[in-house]
C-alpha cells in the first residue's frame, strides 16, 4: 500500500474532507492520479503575475466492486444535489503533483466532477467494474499542504 493512501479523501465540502478518507468510504487505492497543469504569465508591464494550477485531475482505479462504485457515485450525486450545494463541486485530498514546496506531500483541491463510466467486464454481471476514471475539471487548490494530514 502506498504511504499516501491513508490521506486520500473525497467529500462534497472542504469540512467534509476530515471524514472522507477513501478507506472509510470503502474505496481502494487508485492505480494512478494524474493532473493537467496550466501556467499563465502576465508581462511585467501589465502587472507581472504568474498563475499556476491544474485544469483537470483524474483518479483511476483498475477495478471497483459494485459497492465501491456506489460509494463513489453517492459522493458525486450528492454534490450535484442540494445536499452538496447543488454545484457538482467535489473536494479531493491528493498527492501534490509539482513538488514545489519541499515536504508538502498532499494538497486539498476542488473541481467539478464528471460521473465515471462504469464498464463491467464480460461475465461480471455488473458486480465488478474495470478502469473506473474519476475526473475533476476546473481544479482549484484549496490547501497546500492539505488540512487534516
Amino acid at each position: 500500500m502506498n504511504k499516501n493512501y491513508r490521506w486520500l479523501r473525497i467529500a462534497t465540502s472542504d469540512a467534509g474532507l476530515a471524514k472522507g478518507h477513501f478507506f472509510i468510504r470503502g474505496l481502494p487505492e487508485p492505480i494512478l492520479i494524474t493532473f493537467a497543469q496550466y501556467s499563465v504569465k502576465t508581462e511585467q508591464g501589465q502587472g507581472g503575475k504568474a498563475r499556476h494550477g491544474y485544469k483537470r485531475a483524474s483518479v483511476l482505479w483498475d477495478y471497483l466492486t459494485a459497492t465501491q462504485a456506489a460509494a463513489l457515485t453517492s459522493v458525486i450525486t450528492a454534490a450535484e444535489t442540494t445536499y452538496g450545494v447543488g454545484n457538482g463541486i467535489v473536494y479531493l485530498t491528493i498527492p501534490d503533483a509539482d513538488g514545489s514546496i519541499a515536504g508538502v506531500g498532499m494538497i486539498d483541491v476542488y473541481g467539478v466532477a464528471d460521473l465515471p463510466q462504469f464498464n463491467s467486464p464480460q461475465g461480471a454481471s455488473g458486480l465488478l467494474y474495470e478502469n473506473v476514471l474519476l475526473t475533476l475539471n476546473n481544479v482549484t487548490i484549496v490547501h497546500k499542504p492539505a488540512l487534516y494530514t
